[in-house]
């Protein structure tokens, strides 16, 4: 039986999102930031 906090660091590794160049949720950022700041403008607040 493995302990409490190895079971969770198993979850965390397991459900990681991968956040490299080419991963799809960086693609996706890719192509939607900039039709977002063109659709709100100067209200879009958030990182760049």
């Amino acid at each position: 039986m493995i302990s409490p906090d190895q079971y969770l660091r198993n979850i965390l590794i397991r459900e990681t999102i991968p956040v490299g160049l080419y991963t799809p949720l960086n693609v996706c950022k890719t192509i939607l930031v900039p039709i977002l700041q063109n659709w709100a403008g100067e209200y879009l607040v958030g990182p760049e």
